[in-house]
């Protein structure tokens, strides 16, 4: 979970434990967080397809979190219709003539 807050972004991460497999007869319980929002907040979740998709210059070269994170924070201020648009956008111009290579999902709530 990202929260871009005052051009910041803010990461939660998850619990590393699988769901509905347990090995041995530990069962690892999965924490809660409790996250006060603020108004303008924009919260985000996304799949490892955006990150991960080959393009660029050469076509060679993976998206990677880091610059998906910083364009999130960039586009942040914008409607949530808008940063769609975007997205999708940039995706398309990074991923250039490659193919998809995995599922892409972004979901983002501005608060």
């Amino acid at each position: 979970l990202h929260i871009v807050r005052q051009g910041s972004m803010i990461e939660y991460k998850g619990d590393k434990t699988p769901i509905g497999i347990f090995i041995g007869d530990e069962i690892k319980n999965f924490h809660s967080n409790q996250i006060q929002l603020m108004e303008d907040d924009c919260v985000y979740m996304f799949t490892d397809g955006f990150a991960d998709q080959f393009g660029g210059e050469t076509g060679e070269s993976k998206y990677f979190r880091r610059r998906l994170k910083k364009f999130l924070v960039s586009i942040a201020h914008e409607t949530m219709e808008h940063q769609r648009e975007i997205l999708r956008k940039d995706f398309n111009t990074w991923k250039g003539e490659n193919e998809q290579i995995d599922d892409v999902l972004v979901v983002g709530i501005k608060f």
